[in-house]
């Protein structure tokens, strides 16, 4: 109801649908936030990069692996949490690419040996 809200003050605010696209699969709503996050990119081809960590993961709750990858290809492994490598590694694998996928568990084990399957 509040998203609702805040779009019929602010019907082109990418502002406000990059904030909600993240946390959609939180709200049950998966498809609604890969949704928001196109729309986003429509309204901003030139989005802060620092909303490649919810885009790409609104995308991986979808299945859309491929595009979930391109999101993180503007970041260096360097500026990764846990968080990305989850979606990165869980993409690949995804995409069936798994020679990467179990590569890239190793690197994020490499970097984040706290790591766990539960997060």
């Amino acid at each position: 109801a509040e998203l609702d809200t805040a779009l019929r003050l602010a019907p082109g605010s990418a502002e406000i649908l990059t904030f909600y696209a993240g946390w959609a699969a939180s709200f049950g709503e998966p498809e609604r936030g890969a949704e928001l996050v196109d729309r986003v990119i429509r309204l901003d081809p030139n989005y802060p990069m620092w909303t490649s960590g919810p885009f790409s993961y609104a995308y991986y709750m979808v299945g859309r692996y491929d595009d979930a990858l391109k999101m993180l290809e503007g970041l260096t492994p360097d500026n990764y949490n846990q968080w990305r490598w989850m979606v990165r590694s869980g993409s690949l694998a995804g995409a069936g690419r798994m020679e990467e996928a179990q590569a890239s568990v190793k690197e994020a084990l490499k970097r984040h040996p706290e790591m766990t399957v539960e997060g």
